[in-house]
Protein backbone atom coordinates (compact mmCIF):
# COMPACT_ATOMS: atom_id res chain seq x y z
CA UNK A 1 0.00 0.00 0.00
CA UNK A 2 1.39 3.82 -0.99
CA UNK A 3 1.75 6.08 1.85
CA UNK A 4 -0.94 8.22 0.64
CA UNK A 5 -3.30 5.61 0.45
CA UNK A 6 -3.59 5.07 4.21
CA UNK A 7 -6.64 5.94 6.27
CA UNK A 8 -6.62 7.61 9.19
CA UNK A 9 -8.61 6.29 11.97
CA UNK A 10 -7.90 7.71 16.04
CA UNK A 11 -7.63 4.12 17.86
CA UNK A 12 -10.69 3.55 20.20
CA UNK A 13 -8.52 3.83 23.34
CA UNK A 14 -11.44 2.87 25.41
CA UNK A 15 -12.40 -0.37 23.57
CA UNK A 16 -8.74 -1.13 22.99
CA UNK A 17 -8.59 -0.71 27.22
CA UNK A 18 -11.34 -3.65 27.65
CA UNK A 19 -9.73 -5.64 25.10
CA UNK A 20 -6.76 -6.32 26.81
CA UNK A 21 -8.16 -6.53 30.13
CA UNK A 22 -10.40 -9.07 29.12
CA UNK A 23 -7.07 -10.83 27.09
CA UNK A 24 -5.23 -10.50 30.22
CA UNK A 25 -8.43 -12.25 32.18
CA UNK A 26 -8.44 -15.22 29.47
CA UNK A 27 -4.62 -15.95 29.87
CA UNK A 28 -5.11 -16.15 33.55
CA UNK A 29 -8.14 -18.52 33.05
CA UNK A 30 -6.68 -20.50 30.38
CA UNK A 31 -6.24 -24.42 30.54
CA UNK A 32 -3.62 -24.88 28.50
CA UNK A 33 -0.55 -23.31 26.49
CA UNK A 34 -2.50 -23.12 23.27
CA UNK A 35 -5.18 -20.79 24.75
CA UNK A 36 -2.73 -18.29 25.71
CA UNK A 37 -0.66 -18.59 22.82
CA UNK A 38 -4.16 -17.54 20.73
CA UNK A 39 -4.24 -14.48 23.08
CA UNK A 40 -0.93 -13.47 21.74
CA UNK A 41 -1.74 -13.41 18.39
CA UNK A 42 -5.00 -11.66 19.27
CA UNK A 43 -2.22 -9.21 21.35
CA UNK A 44 0.02 -8.57 18.47
CA UNK A 45 -3.35 -7.70 16.03
CA UNK A 46 -4.15 -5.11 19.06
CA UNK A 47 -0.73 -3.74 18.46
CA UNK A 48 -0.14 -3.77 15.43
CA UNK A 49 -3.25 -1.63 14.46
CA UNK A 50 -2.67 1.03 17.08
CA UNK A 51 1.19 1.08 16.77
CA UNK A 52 0.48 1.81 12.90
CA UNK A 53 -2.01 4.72 14.01
CA UNK A 54 0.66 6.24 16.82
CA UNK A 55 3.54 5.94 14.23
CA UNK A 56 0.86 7.65 10.91
CA UNK A 57 0.12 10.20 13.61
CA UNK A 58 3.83 10.85 14.36
CA UNK A 59 5.10 11.24 10.91
CA UNK A 60 2.56 13.48 9.62
CA UNK A 61 2.73 15.48 12.85
CA UNK A 62 6.88 15.85 12.29
CA UNK A 63 6.36 16.34 8.53
CA UNK A 64 4.24 19.96 9.42
CA UNK A 65 4.09 20.72 13.32
CA UNK A 66 1.63 23.48 12.07
CA UNK A 67 -0.98 20.77 10.79
CA UNK A 68 -3.80 21.76 13.34
CA UNK A 69 -5.30 19.02 12.69
CA UNK A 70 -2.94 16.03 13.14
CA UNK A 71 -1.56 18.13 16.57
CA UNK A 72 -4.70 17.21 17.76
CA UNK A 73 -4.48 13.46 17.16
CA UNK A 74 -0.80 13.83 18.73
CA UNK A 75 -1.95 15.64 21.45
CA UNK A 76 -4.89 12.54 22.23
CA UNK A 77 -2.53 9.97 21.53
CA UNK A 78 -0.01 11.58 23.79
CA UNK A 79 -2.63 11.72 26.66
CA UNK A 80 -4.26 8.19 25.90
CA UNK A 81 -0.91 5.70 25.66
CA UNK A 82 0.37 5.79 28.85
CA UNK A 83 -3.56 4.67 29.79
CA UNK A 84 -3.35 1.60 27.31
CA UNK A 85 0.14 0.94 28.10
CA UNK A 86 -0.76 -0.23 32.09
CA UNK A 87 -3.34 -2.74 30.01
CA UNK A 88 -0.54 -3.97 27.64
CA UNK A 89 1.94 -4.30 30.65
CA UNK A 90 -0.85 -6.01 32.73
CA UNK A 91 -1.03 -8.38 30.06
CA UNK A 92 2.58 -9.09 29.76
CA UNK A 93 2.73 -9.28 33.51
CA UNK A 94 0.02 -12.24 33.07
CA UNK A 95 2.35 -13.88 30.36
CA UNK A 96 5.51 -14.28 32.79
CA UNK A 97 3.34 -15.50 35.49
CA UNK A 98 1.90 -18.04 33.22
CA UNK A 99 2.27 -21.95 34.76
CA UNK A 100 2.74 -23.09 31.10
CA UNK A 101 5.38 -19.92 30.20
CA UNK A 102 8.30 -23.28 29.08
CA UNK A 103 6.14 -24.03 26.71
CA UNK A 104 5.12 -20.69 25.49
CA UNK A 105 9.27 -19.73 25.78
CA UNK A 106 9.85 -22.81 23.19
CA UNK A 107 6.85 -21.18 20.77
CA UNK A 108 7.83 -17.61 20.57
CA UNK A 109 11.13 -17.64 22.12
CA UNK A 110 12.89 -16.66 24.84
CA UNK A 111 13.93 -12.60 23.71
CA UNK A 112 10.07 -12.17 23.56
CA UNK A 113 9.91 -13.42 27.50
CA UNK A 114 13.22 -10.97 28.18
CA UNK A 115 11.62 -7.98 26.46
CA UNK A 116 8.73 -8.30 28.36
CA UNK A 117 10.66 -8.70 31.42
CA UNK A 118 12.40 -5.30 30.63
CA UNK A 119 8.91 -3.57 29.47
CA UNK A 120 7.82 -4.42 32.86
CA UNK A 121 10.48 -2.55 34.62
CA UNK A 122 10.14 0.64 32.80
CA UNK A 123 6.20 0.78 34.12
CA UNK A 124 4.39 2.15 37.00
CA UNK A 125 0.60 2.63 37.77
CA UNK A 126 1.37 5.90 39.64
CA UNK A 127 3.58 7.31 36.96
CA UNK A 128 0.79 7.61 33.97
CA UNK A 129 0.35 11.41 34.91
CA UNK A 130 4.05 11.83 34.64
CA UNK A 131 3.91 9.52 31.35
CA UNK A 132 1.20 12.22 29.71
CA UNK A 133 3.22 15.47 30.41
CA UNK A 134 6.53 13.79 29.44
CA UNK A 135 4.72 12.84 26.17
CA UNK A 136 2.73 16.67 26.07
CA UNK A 137 6.77 18.41 26.55
CA UNK A 138 8.37 16.09 23.99
CA UNK A 139 6.19 17.12 21.64
CA UNK A 140 6.37 20.74 22.60
CA UNK A 141 9.68 20.79 22.40
CA UNK A 142 9.66 19.09 18.73
CA UNK A 143 7.32 21.49 17.78
CA UNK A 144 9.24 24.59 19.07
CA UNK A 145 12.28 23.56 17.21
CA UNK A 146 10.16 23.52 13.98
CA UNK A 147 8.90 26.64 14.61
CA UNK A 148 12.55 28.73 13.61
CA UNK A 149 12.34 30.73 11.00
CA UNK A 150 15.18 33.38 10.27
CA UNK A 151 16.29 35.52 7.33
CA UNK A 152 19.53 34.91 5.92
CA UNK A 153 21.40 35.77 2.58
CA UNK A 154 18.18 37.00 1.74
CA UNK A 155 16.17 33.20 2.30
CA UNK A 156 13.77 32.16 4.84
CA UNK A 157 15.51 29.10 6.48
CA UNK A 158 14.90 26.77 9.24
CA UNK A 159 17.42 25.59 11.34
CA UNK A 160 17.80 22.06 9.19
CA UNK A 161 18.36 24.36 5.59
CA UNK A 162 20.82 27.10 8.05
CA UNK A 163 23.25 24.08 8.14
CA UNK A 164 24.31 24.28 4.83
CA UNK A 165 25.49 27.61 5.27
CA UNK A 166 27.53 26.79 8.92
CA UNK A 167 29.44 24.68 6.40
CA UNK A 168 30.06 27.34 3.99
CA UNK A 169 33.89 27.80 2.87
CA UNK A 170 33.21 31.90 3.43
CA UNK A 171 34.18 32.02 7.26
CA UNK A 172 31.98 35.15 7.76
CA UNK A 173 29.30 33.58 6.68
CA UNK A 174 29.52 30.25 8.46
CA UNK A 175 30.18 32.46 11.85
CA UNK A 176 27.02 34.53 11.29
CA UNK A 177 25.04 31.43 10.45
CA UNK A 178 26.10 30.03 13.39
CA UNK A 179 25.21 33.64 15.41
CA UNK A 180 21.91 33.63 13.58
CA UNK A 181 21.21 29.88 14.86
CA UNK A 182 22.36 30.92 18.80
CA UNK A 183 19.96 33.77 18.11
CA UNK A 184 16.53 31.66 17.87
CA UNK A 185 17.83 29.39 21.09
CA UNK A 186 18.52 33.07 22.79
CA UNK A 187 15.03 33.83 22.02
CA UNK A 188 13.40 30.99 23.00
CA UNK A 189 15.86 30.22 25.55
CA UNK A 190 13.23 30.54 28.84
CA UNK A 191 11.37 28.04 26.81
CA UNK A 192 13.78 25.70 25.97
CA UNK A 193 15.07 26.16 29.84
CA UNK A 194 11.41 25.59 31.14
CA UNK A 195 11.05 22.40 29.11
CA UNK A 196 14.11 20.98 29.86
CA UNK A 197 13.75 21.36 33.97
CA UNK A 198 10.47 19.49 33.73
CA UNK A 199 11.42 16.77 32.36
CA UNK A 200 14.46 16.10 34.31
CA UNK A 201 12.53 16.17 36.84
CA UNK A 202 9.51 14.33 35.78
CA UNK A 203 11.40 11.70 34.69
CA UNK A 204 13.63 11.35 37.68
CA UNK A 205 10.21 10.79 39.69
CA UNK A 206 9.09 8.57 37.51
CA UNK A 207 12.35 6.47 38.22
CA UNK A 208 11.99 7.22 42.12
CA UNK A 209 8.68 6.05 41.68
CA UNK A 210 9.84 2.53 40.74
CA UNK A 211 12.71 2.15 43.24
CA UNK A 212 15.51 3.75 40.98
CA UNK A 213 18.21 6.05 42.06
CA UNK A 214 17.79 8.20 39.27
CA UNK A 215 16.70 8.16 35.70
CA UNK A 216 19.72 6.07 34.11
CA UNK A 217 18.75 2.63 34.91
CA UNK A 218 15.09 3.28 34.01
CA UNK A 219 16.45 5.21 30.80
CA UNK A 220 18.44 1.56 29.60
CA UNK A 221 15.64 -0.46 30.51
CA UNK A 222 13.12 1.81 27.90
CA UNK A 223 14.83 1.89 25.57
CA UNK A 224 14.87 -1.86 25.86
CA UNK A 225 18.54 -2.73 26.21
CA UNK A 226 18.57 -6.42 26.64
CA UNK A 227 22.59 -6.97 25.75
CA UNK A 228 24.34 -4.07 27.19
CA UNK A 229 24.37 -1.97 30.25
CA UNK A 230 25.57 1.63 31.76
CA UNK A 231 28.73 -0.15 33.23
CA UNK A 232 29.79 -1.66 29.87
CA UNK A 233 28.70 2.20 28.40
CA UNK A 234 31.03 4.07 30.64
CA UNK A 235 33.90 1.68 29.64
CA UNK A 236 33.43 2.37 26.25
CA UNK A 237 33.21 6.06 26.94
CA UNK A 238 36.66 5.68 28.78
CA UNK A 239 37.63 3.92 25.30
CA UNK A 240 36.64 7.02 23.33
CA UNK A 241 38.77 9.63 25.41
CA UNK A 242 42.13 7.30 25.60
CA UNK A 243 41.97 5.79 21.97
CA UNK A 244 40.08 8.05 19.59
CA UNK A 245 40.05 11.10 21.16
CA UNK A 246 44.07 12.08 20.49
CA UNK A 247 43.27 10.62 16.78
CA UNK A 248 40.33 13.27 16.23
CA UNK A 249 42.97 16.40 17.67
CA UNK A 250 45.09 15.37 15.05
CA UNK A 251 43.09 15.38 12.52
CA UNK A 252 41.19 18.66 13.89
CA UNK A 253 44.96 19.78 13.86
CA UNK A 254 45.30 19.51 10.15
CA UNK A 255 41.91 20.80 9.73
CA UNK A 256 42.96 24.19 10.58
CA UNK A 257 46.37 23.62 8.45
CA UNK A 258 44.76 22.51 5.64
CA UNK A 259 41.75 25.84 5.93
CA UNK A 260 44.74 28.06 6.72
CA UNK A 261 43.82 28.94 9.88
CA UNK A 262 46.09 29.58 12.92
CA UNK A 263 42.86 28.47 16.11
CA UNK A 264 39.42 26.06 14.93
CA UNK A 265 36.77 27.83 16.17
CA UNK A 266 33.15 26.16 16.57
CA UNK A 267 32.06 28.00 13.54
CA UNK A 268 34.75 26.03 11.52
CA UNK A 269 34.47 22.65 12.86
CA UNK A 270 31.95 21.85 9.80
CA UNK A 271 34.17 22.83 6.70
CA UNK A 272 36.78 20.38 6.27
CA UNK A 273 38.04 21.70 2.74
CA UNK A 274 39.00 25.42 2.09
CA UNK A 275 37.06 24.76 -1.04
CA UNK A 276 34.19 23.85 0.55
CA UNK A 277 32.81 20.23 1.48
CA UNK A 278 31.92 17.72 -0.96
CA UNK A 279 27.65 18.06 -1.48
CA UNK A 280 25.30 15.83 -3.56
CA UNK A 281 25.18 17.39 -7.22
CA UNK A 282 21.63 16.18 -7.59
CA UNK A 283 18.09 16.40 -6.70
CA UNK A 284 16.33 14.17 -4.40
CA UNK A 285 14.20 12.53 -7.42
CA UNK A 286 17.93 11.79 -9.25
CA UNK A 287 19.83 10.94 -5.57
CA UNK A 288 16.66 8.25 -5.51
CA UNK A 289 17.43 6.70 -8.75
CA UNK A 290 21.13 6.64 -8.14
CA UNK A 291 20.45 5.27 -5.13
CA UNK A 292 17.85 2.62 -6.38
CA UNK A 293 20.68 1.80 -9.14
CA UNK A 294 23.08 0.91 -6.36
CA UNK A 295 20.79 -1.05 -4.39
CA UNK A 296 20.02 -3.41 -7.07
CA UNK A 297 23.11 -3.67 -7.81
CA UNK A 298 24.39 -4.43 -4.12
CA UNK A 299 22.17 -7.52 -4.44
CA UNK A 300 18.45 -9.15 -5.60
CA UNK A 301 17.14 -8.49 -1.66
CA UNK A 302 18.34 -4.56 -1.43
CA UNK A 303 17.02 -4.00 -4.78
CA UNK A 304 13.27 -5.75 -4.10
CA UNK A 305 13.89 -3.43 -0.79
CA UNK A 306 14.67 -0.44 -2.85
CA UNK A 307 11.42 -0.72 -5.17
CA UNK A 308 9.12 -1.08 -2.43
CA UNK A 309 10.46 2.22 -0.73
CA UNK A 310 10.16 4.04 -3.71
CA UNK A 311 7.24 2.89 -5.74
CA UNK A 312 5.19 2.85 -1.56
CA UNK A 313 6.02 6.71 -1.55
CA UNK A 314 8.23 5.79 1.73
CA UNK A 315 10.10 8.70 1.76
CA UNK A 316 9.51 11.94 3.16
CA UNK A 317 13.34 14.41 2.69
CA UNK A 318 12.57 17.88 2.20
CA UNK A 319 13.59 20.16 4.68
CA UNK A 320 10.82 23.06 4.82
CA UNK A 321 9.18 25.47 6.55
CA UNK A 322 7.16 23.73 10.03
CA UNK A 323 8.84 20.70 9.95
CA UNK A 324 10.58 18.65 12.62
CA UNK A 325 14.14 18.67 12.42
CA UNK A 326 16.39 15.23 12.51
CA UNK A 327 15.75 12.10 10.47
CA UNK A 328 14.20 8.55 11.48
CA UNK A 329 12.63 5.56 10.52
CA UNK A 330 9.81 3.95 11.91
CA UNK A 331 7.00 1.41 11.22
CA UNK A 332 3.38 1.22 9.98
CA UNK A 333 3.21 -2.85 10.61
CA UNK A 334 -0.32 -2.89 9.96
CA UNK A 335 0.75 -2.56 6.36
CA UNK A 336 4.62 -3.58 6.59
CA UNK A 337 6.02 -0.35 6.00
CA UNK A 338 8.89 1.46 6.89
CA UNK A 339 9.31 5.32 6.18
CA UNK A 340 11.78 7.39 5.94
CA UNK A 341 11.34 10.93 7.59
CA UNK A 342 14.89 13.63 6.62
CA UNK A 343 15.64 16.89 6.22
CA UNK A 344 17.93 17.59 3.41
CA UNK A 345 19.76 20.49 3.00
CA UNK A 346 21.93 20.39 -0.14
CA UNK A 347 25.07 18.85 1.73
CA UNK A 348 26.61 15.62 2.06
CA UNK A 349 24.59 14.49 5.70
CA UNK A 350 21.69 14.28 3.00
CA UNK A 351 23.35 11.11 1.56
CA UNK A 352 24.28 10.45 5.10
CA UNK A 353 20.89 10.48 6.87
CA UNK A 354 19.43 8.62 3.56
CA UNK A 355 21.49 5.67 3.81
CA UNK A 356 21.44 5.49 7.89
CA UNK A 357 18.17 5.29 8.37
CA UNK A 358 17.58 2.74 4.76
CA UNK A 359 19.86 0.18 7.04
CA UNK A 360 16.93 0.66 9.68
CA UNK A 361 14.20 0.22 7.04
CA UNK A 362 16.36 -2.53 5.35
CA UNK A 363 16.02 -4.40 8.97
CA UNK A 364 12.02 -3.45 9.22
CA UNK A 365 11.38 -4.54 5.62
CA UNK A 366 13.62 -7.88 6.18
CA UNK A 367 11.27 -8.31 9.69
CA UNK A 368 8.15 -7.40 8.28
CA UNK A 369 6.47 -11.20 7.70
CA UNK A 370 7.20 -11.76 11.59
CA UNK A 371 4.71 -12.49 13.98
CA UNK A 372 5.93 -10.99 16.97
CA UNK A 373 5.86 -7.61 16.22
CA UNK A 374 7.87 -7.04 19.27
CA UNK A 375 10.32 -8.90 17.82
CA UNK A 376 10.78 -7.50 14.57
CA UNK A 377 11.78 -3.81 15.46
Amino acid sequence: MKFSEIKYERPDFTALIAQYDALAKRVQGAKSAEEQLNCVKEHEKLLSKVATMVSYVYIRHSVDTRDKFYEQEQEAIDENMPLLEEKIQGFYAVLLASQFRAELEAALGKLFFLNMEIANKTFSPVSIPLMQEEAKLTTEYSKLLASASMEFNGETVNLTQLRKYEESKDRDVRKRAFSAEAAFFKENESEFDRIFDQLVSLRDQMAKNMGYENFVELGYYRMNRNCYDADMVAVYREQVVKDILPTVMKLKEKQADRNGLKELMFYDNACMYPEGNPKPDAGFDEMLELGRNMYHKMSTETGEFIDYMIDNELFDPIAKAGKQPGGYCTYLPEYKLPFIFANFNGTSADVDVLTHEAGHAYQAYRSRNMEIQELAQ
